[in-house]
């Protein structure tokens, strides 16, 4: 979700306990995946969800993490078969909400050579290509996309930009061809072999590689649980590197300058052959901001409603500030036209409303907390309460960025049932 919490992965969000070990001994030797050191004794961890006890090890040399043992071939697959059975749901996350235009702009432009702009772009595993959006209306640059999944033909459809379904080594084989900038965001921890996967990209790149990975320093039992299944991801994510691994990662592909730039559990990694040069903040903000205006003007409605809330949750930041009543009131009108007094304490049917309703709602309780308007802070928030409950009981996919705000919102209506109860009841 775009703001302050970095992107997540949308993940069913049932109950899941993890138990953290100091140490863990092993008859097979086990290898890591990135600095490819053999061990037996490791510190572990052991994942309880959907009935199994998923057994996870990080390195002892970098501290890299791998599930152990790796997902098996008819796993993976069986896992590939249930996310395209939900891949309307699974877009309407991606590009609604779930997929960050942050993270998105700072893997396709988050650096660049000291010589200007990428001139060509390539995107691994784009999925249904908001990337693309990006690029073409955002960046102005000319761009691919390359996704092996049924999310190629699903986001064709509704962003009406080519993506070829296939993968990095068939494009190759048939084009032949090499981009300046090489991106992956969010594909590294889903491949057996990272090493051989990065070597690809650097294969297929003139100048860098750019990818968005959740790092093993991330899973710790202080991170809130949504985010942490987020980054486990059982029956998707194989292996998170560590910040040693990905140097070592470097180091094996050969790439002379290596940059790192954390956000919070994750990480966007740069490979360059040349120096590169980080863009600031306020331009890299802008830049998200063209993202959600470029979708918000899109003419596809989950486009259309993605970047309202996107542009509602982006203009809460002071840098875009003066922009947030205007798409405040558009949003609380929209929702008002569908369900009146929605906003105003009457009750009303959330499956009437957009999925992502409750992010007008939230954004709207918190500019009434800031013009401290309790009324409006009160009705606002109980809004996003039922809109965020109705969710979770329709799509646990599409409630995964809900529940990061969920605790937020019942801390707040708490505070006002205790500073009123007879108004809150």
């Amino acid at each position: 979700m775009d703001g302050g919490q970095p992107p997540i992965v949308g993940q069913t969000c049932e109950r899941f306990a993890v138990d953290w070990h100091a140490e863990r001994r092993t008859a097979a030797t086990l290898d890591c995946p990135y600095c490819l050191e053999r061990f037996e004794a490791f510190r572990a961890l052991t994942l309880h969800y959907q009935g199994q006890a998923l057994e996870g090890a990080f390195c002892p040399s970098c501290g890299s993490f791998r599930w152990v043992p790796y997902p098996t071939a008819e796993a993976l697959e069986r896992h590939g078969r249930a996310a395209e059975a939900g891949i309307e749901d699974s877009a309407l996350f991606d590009l609604g909400i779930g997929n960050s235009l942050a993270a998105i702009v700072d893997c396709l432009a988050g650096m660049m050579p000291v010589a200007g702009g990428f001139r060509s772009l390539l995107d691994v595993g784009c999925g249904f290509g908001l990337s693309l959006l990006v690029c073409r209306d955002v960046l102005l640059a000319p761009a691919r996309g390359i996704e092996p999944s049924a999310a190629a033909g699903v986001g064709q459809r509704i962003l009406g930009l080519p993506i070829d379904r296939c993968y990095l080594h068939e494009l190759r084989a048939r084009r032949g061809e090499r981009f300046d900038l090489v991106t992956a965001c969010g594909v590294v921890e889903h491949v057996l072999d990272p090493i051989a996967f990065l070597g690809e990209l650097w294969q297929a790149s003139e100048t860098a590689v750019s990818f968005l990975v959740p790092l093993a320093e991330g899973l710790t039992p202080e991170l809130p649980p949504p985010r942490l299944l987020s980054c486990l991801a059982p029956g998707s994510h194989i292996t998170l590197p560590s910040e040693a691994g990905l140097a070592q990662a470097a180091r094996r592909v050969g790439a002379a300058e290596v940059y790192l730039h954390r956000q919070q559990e994750l990480a966007i990694a740069w490979f360059s052959r040349v120096p590169l040069l980080r863009r600031d903040e306020a331009e890299r903000q802008d830049l998200a901001f063209g993202g959600a205006l470029a979708a918000f003007a899109a003419d596809h409605p989950t486009l259309v409603e993605g970047g309202l809330q996107r542009l509602l949750v982006l203009s809460s930041q002071p840098r875009h500030l003066a922009w947030r009543a205007l798409f405040l009131a558009f949003a609380e009108s929209r929702v008002e036209a569908l369900q009146p007094g929605c906003t105003a304490g009457v009750a009303f049917d959330p499956a009437a409303l957009p999925d992502f309703a409750y992010v007008t709602f939230f954004v709207g309780a918190l500019a009434a907390v800031a013009r401290g308007d309790v009324t409006a802070q009160r009705h606002r928030f109980a809004a996003a309460q039922r809109c965020v409950r109705h969710l979770k009981a329709r799509s646990p996919l599409l409630s995964t960025a809900a529940t990061l705000v969920e605790p937020e919102i019942d801390r707040r209506l708490a505070a006002l049932e205790e500073r009123d109860p007879c108004q809150t009841a």
